[in-house]
């Protein structure tokens, strides 16, 4: 062979493997496929489903969205599609094309909390042990610090199946279902946390499909707990006991249902667990994913074992970060209501929320002077942030982006923003009537002593100002036949640290004896059944100038200068030093109060601040100070109060609650501002008050000196649960102690004394009966020491037990 020939030979030999090489589904590694499962007849995605490859078994798991990629270094044919309750599936890759495979599975008879037959040895067991051991290493909130950035989206839609007829009408609602959602919403949020508990989250991207304006961030994520390692893992406010714990694991059933071998050589469990029969705790059901790296969840679908007024399903998914921590990168909350339309159809209302968690980095410099009680704010420009913005976050459906054309374009001509605002006000006890907003909940109520009260009460709202606020209210009582008024003037000067000055002038009733001193946040008191009996109270009219304000993080200060001119009530008399005998006298004097949360935590939405509660005591503290001859002032008198509540939660005990008052007077003064023991006891209206002695008759004790220990325990559902039955065993125990000194300064006024100490002790059984959003139960409470009376049957008290809500 000649030179020239040989040249040529290597040439087109070089050639050929340069043109195979270009070709060969190797060239630049190994051919992937990609695609998304989703489920045959609703259409939707179905995550962490096992797709792996038939003869070697190593394969991935389908993301939250029912997506997967997966190469084929083993040249293999068949694809494989697994996932509890579904038929398997296989798939010939050959007659397919690589990328955007649509996988349709089908539903199979699977019963997920059947009855099972173990074997002595269950190997889920060691897993479920191996994954509690490594909780510590495994769980993100035992990191020293991280940040992430995550955007989040949930849409609301119906499921029509069988629902829609086929009138026009349900045909263009199903047409319209086919193509859009009913709503849409967005949050891009940058998350910090610094070990211990340290967390600040800033949505910097905010907007809602019809509305220019949202007054609104709906993130639905936060209806789940964060990461499944806690050991109480919340969901939709219910506190629900985690399988991955030591104290609770084993109440729960753990079956193996699949195992998939990782591209990487490891193994990944699909174990499934529900709760033992019999077991009267809150528990979860549902699909546990766990890696051999690390024993970690690498995935987890959940649900409510008994769900409630609302089907909520959860599922989390977490990845390997700098190929040693496991974090969240997506976490879903599904939510799904039966109701019936105008037509009497069932619907069912599906709220869909998803985050999706990137930029994550591990243990990153993070400064304590950064983060605040403030733990989730709304930036002021969330709202306004531009389109390239979008294009650089979202992740929307064609679904979703037709909400978005067409809700906006009904917003703006039906005004969704101002709609919202109103329903917004309306929702809070408020109906606005153009720039002023009528109580709802002072404008008819009940008392004993003014019997039914109508009471129309106006405040200003954000359309004439939102630093300027002006009330004023009537009020007539159809018992006592009077009119009383009101006035006030309050300077928002920081909104962000609820610093505002007010005026306040009224002339009403108050309470005689009542401990309501620490009621300086009016708008939020609860609602209390013992208003309804109250019979004894004075005429007051009173004038007062207050500063208050947020400060030191966690602290609520008030401060007033007072004028209450008051009348006595029936033919009671007030006998001073000097011998006189008051009928109407004046208190003037300053009053300081402070309430101390440690440890509560805020969202700042347009600037105001939302409580998220705490899990510390909260303590409340108030002095008055009364100044004889100031402003007409008749008494000298130094006024202490003190309060302090707690609840404690155990998991597989119930709830505690402690509530401990006190308080104290230096000097005598009328029987209007002593203590009247807080008793709830009445015969015609028998209803159960906590924090109250419920056998205490009222204005039956008188003290100026007193403390009080309210105790409750609550078991929830752990003694006695059916099928249908729900019912909450409580026990409480009450106890009081004071005295009263002077006590020939009260003239005409039958009272006792509490200084051999008042007990009582009952049981109340909640949720016996449900209406809707009222619970009705039993209970009765027994009094025992030495303020019991001579025969058995008067110590004790049955009472009506009221639950509002879930």
């Amino acid at each position: 062979m000649t030179i020239t020939k040989l040249l040529k030979f290597l040439g087109t030999f070089i050639i050929t493997l340069f043109l195979n090489s270009l070709f060969s589904p190797c060239s630049f590694g190994q051919m992937e496929y990609s695609g998304i499962v989703i489920d045959k007849k609703s259409k939707s995605p179905l995550p962490f489903v096992n797709v792996y490859w038939a003869k070697h078994k190593r394969g991935v798991i389908t993301n939250i969205d029912g997506e997967f990629k997966i190469s084929n270094p083993y040249n293999e044919d068949v694809l494989n599609f697994s996932f509890i309750g579904y038929k398997p599936y296989s798939l010939n890759v050959k007659n397919f094309d690589a990328e955007g495979m649509e996988i349709l599975m089908q539903k199979d008879a699977f019963v997920l909390d059947e009855v099972v037959i173990f074997p002595d040895i269950n190997p889920a067991i060691r897993i479920i042990k191996n994954v509690i051991s490594n909780k510590e290493i495994n769980d993100p909130n035992k990191l020293n610090s991280y940040t992430y950035e995550s955007y989040e989206k949930t849409y609301l839609t119906i499921e029509y199946d069988s629902a829609f007829s086929d009138d026009t009408s349900s045909i263009r609602i199903r047409q319209h279902l086919d193509t859009s959602h009913l709503l849409v919403t967005e949050n891009v949020i940058k998350k910090e946390f610094l070990a211990p508990s340290k967390v600040k989250e800033t949505v910097i991207g905010n907007r809602v499909s019809g509305l220019r304006d949202p007054m609104f961030t709906p993130v639905f994520s936060k209806i789940q707990s964060a990461s499944f390692y806690d050991n109480a893992f919340d969901i939709a406010d219910e506190k629900y006991l985690n399988p991955l714990t030591k104290s609770t694991y084993k109440g729960y059933v753990f079956l193996i249902q699949d195992t998939v071998f990782t591209s990487m050589g490891d193994t990944t469990y699909v174990i499934s667990f529900f709760p033992k029969q019999n077991t009267k705790f809150k528990a979860l059901k549902g699909l546990l994913y766990i890696n051999t790296f690390k024993w970690a969840v690498q995935s987890v679908i959940a649900e409510p074992e008994e769900q409630q007024n609302l089907d909520v399903k959860i599922q989390q998914d977490y990845k390997l970060i700098n190929d040693s921590i496991w974090f969240p990168s997506q976490i879903n909350t599904n939510i799904f209501m039966k109701n019936k339309d105008f037509e009497g159809r069932e619907m069912k209302y599906v709220a869909i929320a998803k985050s999706y968690i990137k930029n994550v980095a591990i243990n990153p410099l993070l400064n304590k002077k950064h983060f605040s009680n403030i733990v989730f704010e709304l930036d002021q420009k969330a709202n306004s942030v531009k389109g390239s913005f979008w294009r650089k976050h979202a992740k929307l459906s064609l679904k979703e982006k037709y909400a978005y054309d067409l809700m906006d374009s009904l917003g703006k001509a039906n005004d969704f923003d101002r709609t919202i605002k109103t329903y917004s006000t309306f929702t809070n006890g408020k109906i606005p009537i153009s720039f002023l907003d009528l109580s709802m909940r002072d404008l008819l109520s009940f008392n004993n002593f003014e019997g039914i009260r109508l009471s129309p009460n106006f405040t200003t709202n954000d359309k004439l100002s939102s630093w300027l606020k002006v009330g004023t209210y009537g009020a007539y009582g159809f018992k006592d036949h009077t009119w009383k008024y009101g006035t006030s003037v309050d300077f928002i000067l920081n909104k962000g640290n609820e610093v505002s000055v007010g005026l306040k002038h009224k002339y009403d009733v108050e309470e005689s004896g009542g401990i309501n001193v620490f009621n300086i946040y009016p708008l939020t008191e609860d609602f209390s059944f013992r208003d309804l009996i109250l019979s004894r109270m004075n005429y007051t009219r009173a004038t007062n100038v207050n500063l208050q304000f947020r400060a030191f993080r966690n602290f609520k200060f008030y401060f007033d200068v007072h004028q209450n001119n008051k009348t006595t009530f029936d033919d009671y008399r007030f006998i001073t030093s000097s011998n006189d005998t008051l009928r109407h006298y004046s208190f003037t004097g300053i009053k300081a109060a402070f309430r101390f949360a440690p440890g509560e935590k805020f969202r700042k939405i347009k600037g105001k601040l939302i409580s998220m509660g705490t899990k510390c005591p909260i303590f409340y503290f108030s002095y008055d100070k009364g100044i004889k001859g100031f402003s007409e002032g008749d008494f000298d008198y130094n006024r202490y109060d003190f309060k302090m509540i707690k609840s404690f939660e155990f998991p597989l005990f119930g709830t505690t609650s402690f509530v401990i008052t006190a308080g104290y007077v230096d000097n005598p003064i009328p029987a209007s501002d002593l203590f009247n023991g807080n008793g709830s006891s009445y015969d015609k209206l028998p209803l159960f008050e906590s924090n109250t002695f419920g056998t205490m008759r009222l204005n039956e004790f008188l003290s100026d000196q007193y403390a009080a220990i309210y105790f409750s325990h609550n078991f929830g559902g752990l003694l006695l649960k059916t099928k249908n039955f729900h019912p909450e065993f409580e026990i409480v125990s009450n106890f009081g102690i004071g005295n009263l000194s002077k006590k020939t300064n009260h003239l005409n006024y039958e009272f006792k004394t509490m200084d051999k100490g008042y007990f009582e002790s009952g049981l109340n059984v909640h949720r016996v009966l449900s209406l809707s959003a009222i619970k009705l139960g039993v209970g009765v409470m027994y009094r025992y020491g030495e303020y019991a009376f001579p025969e058995f049957e008067e110590n004790l008290t049955f009472k009506i037990v009221v639950d509002f809500g879930k």
